[in-house]
Order: structure tokens, then C-alpha cells, then sequence
């Protein structure tokens, strides 16, 4: 539960570019997981 306010936290003081970084880096996995399970189905 620390660990989790303590990011949370973090992410408020490094501010929009850290958290920019990180949702890119979440769709960018996320798009990946889509290919794959495209493939997946298509395959």
C-alpha cells in the first residue's frame, strides 16, 4: 500500500512528462498485446 502512494506520489512531483512517458509506454504495450492476440486468431 506505501509502495503505491509513494509512486503515486512520485509521479506528482516529477510531473507531466514522467507520466506522459509512462501512458505511452502502457498504449504502446497495449497495441502490442492487440497485434498478438490478432495474430493469435488469425493464425
Amino acid at each position: 500500500m506505501m509502495r503505491a502512494q509513494l509512486a503515486l506520489a512520485k509521479g506528482y512531483l516529477f510531473g507531466s512528462a514522467n507520466s506522459y512517458h509512462h501512458e505511452s509506454r502502457g498504449r504502446a504495450l497495449d497495441n502490442l498485446r492487440r497485434e498478438d492476440g490478432c495474430q493469435r486468431r488469425a493464425g
